[in-house]
């Protein structure tokens, strides 16, 4: 709750009230250490904290573990891979050890040891995605793709619905150029979530990514036509200008605005699509009316007084003073303007 807060200092008096208590609590040790490593403190101190804890609870893995992570976090691969392999000797058969030895493997670029290294993991923890995972991920390194995609598929027999595997596994299927099969992952996904917009959006990316404009904009009209939905409706636009169609963007815009007039962020959307085209006007006009929606939307009132100031039209100062309920922007968009 401190550290949700943003005290971090409070946070850490309280584990050391723990310490203070317990010297050897392997929890408060080990979450002391991250927290001293989030607050800049050397590597040093950090791992003699970690050293600490493990030390102090020799039958205990989990301190360990932590060295291991914060190793590889620091970069320090060579470090890790001694802290593992001492670790993997005390503990053998520990599907926690293993696992780490092979991300360290990995890390230090050797592929072979650490898929030898996950299929232990797999044998001994079955039951767990995360090895068939892991090794998926290391096939994909070495460009095996089709042990990659076996095991991203065994991931998802185990525990299915993840939606990272499903991309990876369109990504493959993208690789093999089998986009037929890329377009039915995505069709499953669709299934899976039915009310989420996700599935219909990798269908549309596959097409885009193929450059079949007419069956991107196809996919993704027809799950307008089942149901509003704001992101499906801005990455219509964003195809129909992809396809060279810049009439039908502004035509489709202009229809859901009338149509959702409350839809503030497809909106706000359009005045940051014109931005990028450097169509000041209409973006400044896509902001303000974003303003009249949600009136407290700092980053509106931000682009509109900068826009007012690029235009060179009047009015910029007394809109950026007019600014004080936006603190986050008001100083640095009332600094530019002054400045201007």
């Amino acid at each position: 709750m401190d550290m949700l807060d943003k005290k971090p200092a409070e946070a850490l008096k309280r584990y050391e009230a723990v310490l203070a208590r317990d010297r050897t609590n392997t929890l408060a040790l080990i979450a002391s250490a991250a927290l001293r490593e989030q607050m800049g403190a050397k590597s040093e101190e950090v791992g003699a904290l970690l050293d600490e804890a493990a030390k102090a609870n020799p039958e205990d893995q989990m301190p360990r573990l932590a060295k291991i992570d914060f190793l590889l976090n620091s970069r320090q691969a060579k470090a890790a891979l001694a802290v593992a392999q001492d670790t993997n000797a005390q503990f053998r058969d520990s599907p926690l050890a293993l696992d780490a030895l092979g991300r360290v493997q990995m890390a230090a670029g050797d592929l072979k040891q650490a898929i030898a290294t996950f299929r232990k993991v797999a044998l001994l923890d079955s039951a767990s995605d995360l090895p068939y995972l892991r090794l998926a991920e290391a096939y994909v390194i070495v460009k095996d793709y089709p042990a990659a995609r076996q095991n991203f598929v065994k991931a998802l027999e185990i525990r299915p619905g993840q939606l990272g595997v499903h991309r990876r596994l369109i990504q493959l299927a993208i690789l093999d150029k089998r986009v037929d099969e890329a377009i039915r992952i995505a069709r499953v996904v669709q299934r899976e979530l039915p009310t989420d917009s996700v599935g219909v959006l990798l269908e549309a990316e596959i097409q885009v990514g193929q450059r079949n404009w007419d069956a991107a904009i196809g996919v993704l009209q027809g799950a307008l036509a089942r149901g509003a939905d704001t992101e499906v409706a801005k990455r219509l636009v964003v195809t129909y200008q992809a396809a060279k169609r810049p009439e039908a963007a502004v035509a489709f815009g202009d229809r859901w605005q009338r149509d959702h007039p409350r839809d503030a962020d497809f909106t706000f959307y359009l005045g940051a699509s014109a931005l990028e085209r450097n169509d000041m006007a209409s973006a400044e006009a896509y902001f303000r009316r974003t303003l009249a929606l949600m009136p407290d939307h700092a980053p509106s009132a931000n682009n509109v007084a900068w826009l007012l100031l690029e235009q060179k039209k009047p009015g910029a100062l007394a809109f950026a003073q007019a600014m004080k309920r936006y603190p986050a922007v008001h100083h640095n968009t009332l600094r530019t303007v002054v400045t201007a």
